[in-house]
């Protein structure tokens, strides 16, 4: 009889900690997710004043402003 005790405590303290370890990662995933999340939303830079860049095709900051 002693040693059903120690079995289903021994089982209930794998469980247990099964349990907690699957937690955990699933807290990981969030706290990844929130991070990817903030830098994704992160206001953009102000580059100052642009010009048209017509070799590329885009607008670049105008060469020898400091902003």
């Amino acid at each position: 009889m002693p040693l059903l005790l120690v079995a289903a405590i021994g089982a209930g303290c794998v469980v247990g900690y099964k349990v907690y370890a699957r937690l955990q990662r699933e807290a990981e995933v969030l706290r990844q997710a929130a991070a990817t999340k903030r830098a994704r939303s992160a206001p953009a830079r102000d580059l100052g004043p642009l010009e048209w860049d017509a070799e590329s095709g885009v607008y670049r900051p105008q060469n020898g402003t400091k902003h």
